[in-house]
């Protein structure tokens, strides 16, 4: 029985220590504690202390804690409260405007660098604009860079996303990107009030993209 407890004393840390990092303690007010495990020892909490899917945080009367993860939620924790991490990390994936869930969708999306140029079916444009005219060698346009448009929209240069995106859907509306230029578009529109630009992509996107995942988090 000895070994078997000594055992256990040592497999616990390991545990502890290959616990996955989901976000960190960004503010704290007050007597807060935090441990990795709930078999570990609470510690004083730090600012930016990593906290772990395994972990309890702990505060103490007249005191609170933020935490940020790593998905881009974020997490008030109140005065006296004893909570799992994973605890603190559903409740703040469940909450927030439907904008604030799209948003952190698209901070965890990555996409492949592997695309292929052109290669979508349903594309809208015309025969007639790859036909050349009266003869002459007529240079086909430059595409949008889409990579250029999610820089634009991450730094809040909406103005400036705005046309490359519209670019973006009109030179392939069914590829990837159009859907997540969709979805930028969306965002970009709820947050300067344009309902009705808002609501047109949003239509577009339940057409052209009926199995997107992205649906489930858009307003009716």
């Amino acid at each position: 029985m000895k070994k078997v407890f000594l055992s256990l004393v040592f497999i616990l840390p390991i545990l502890a220590l290959n616990a996955e990092i989901v976000g960190s303690i960004k503010f704290f007010l007050g007597n807060v504690e935090y441990k990795e495990s709930p078999n570990a020892s609470f510690r004083t909490a730090t600012l930016n202390m990593p906290v772990h899917s395994s972990g309890v945080l702990r505060t103490a009367l007249a005191a609170e804690a933020e935490i940020h993860f790593t998905n881009g939620a974020i997490a008030r924790v109140e005065a006296n409260k004893t909570l799992s991490i994973s605890k603190i990390m559903d409740a703040a994936n469940q909450k927030g405007s439907w904008n604030d869930k799209l948003k952190r969708q698209m901070k965890n999306l990555k996409i492949s660098d592997n695309r292929r140029a052109g290669s979508v079916a349903g594309i809208r444009r015309t025969e007639a604009e790859l036909i050349q005219k009266d003869d002459y060698f007529w240079a086909m346009p430059e595409p949008a860079s889409y990579e250029r448009a999610l820089t634009l929209f991450e730094s809040g240069q909406y103005s400036e996303a705005i046309p490359i995106l519209e670019k973006v859907i009109e030179q392939a509306p069914l590829h990837s990107e159009a859907e997540l230029s969709h979805i930028m578009l969306i965002l970009i529109y709820e947050e300067e009030t344009r309902t009705e630009d808002r609501n047109r992509h949003i239509r577009v996107l339940k057409n052209d993209f009926p199995q997107s995942h992205f649906l489930q988090d858009l307003p009716n």
